[in-house]
């Protein structure tokens, strides 16, 4: 991910980690890439106090030109799957800052 990221001038540098109970007081958002992230992350914050104002979210209800429910695992699709999950999620993202642009200003 991190080279098909790079060949289109994308730095990834951050590392992935576990949602934490804190994370739903953090955040206004959690997105998830599929159905088994959704789940996992909604029985989490339905065991937490206080956590009524994060929005858990799956990012692909903020797709416009894409209609996939989840986001396919890049690793099934040879290097073609590494960038079409981009394209997915480029397009995903757009659609989310547009949420929020029209919702929140």
């Amino acid at each position: 991910m991190r080279l098909a990221a790079k060949n289109r001038k994308i730095d990834i540098t951050s590392k992935a980690r576990q949602i934490n109970k804190n994370d739903f007081q953090k955040f206004n958002y959690i997105l998830t890439m599929d159905d088994s992230n959704y789940k996992n992350v909604m029985s989490l914050k339905n065991r937490e106090p206080y956590s009524d104002n994060c929005k858990v979210r799956k990012i692909q209800e903020f797709a416009n030109s894409f209609h996939e429910k989840e986001v396919p695992d890049p690793y099934f699709g040879g290097e073609e799957g590494f960038d079409y999950v981009l394209d997915i999620l480029t397009d995903s993202i757009s659609g989310f800052l547009d949420h929020i642009f029209k919702n929140h200003f």
